[in-house]
């Protein structure tokens, strides 16, 4: 199971959506994200909690690979992982 704690513009000004995902059961969970039209060409990124695109600290990373096509993003959450994502449009 995969939660979508929140969705908001980033912190910076940009015209980034940030997002924040958490499993909160105990179990590995895998998810995909489902973009509407409007962001479909859209680029995803894993940041750290200050949203600092690729600046994961060491921390086990839920999304592979730096801004990739928002359509093909697959997540993979350990147990009660947290993930913050960065959308560019």
């Amino acid at each position: 199971m995969v939660i979508l704690v929140w969705v908001k513009p980033a912190d910076d000004g940009s015209k980034n959506i940030i997002v924040r995902l958490y499993e909160p059961v105990g179990e590995s969970a895998t998810a995909d994200i489902l973009a509407d039209y409007l962001i479909a060409e859209a680029t995803v990124c894993e940041t750290d909690l200050l949203e600092v695109a690729g600046a994961t600290h060491d921390t086990p990373s839920a999304l592979e690979g730096a801004w990739i096509p928002l359509q093909s993003a697959h997540l993979n959450l350990r147990p009660y992982q947290l993930t913050t994502l960065r959308i560019r449009p």
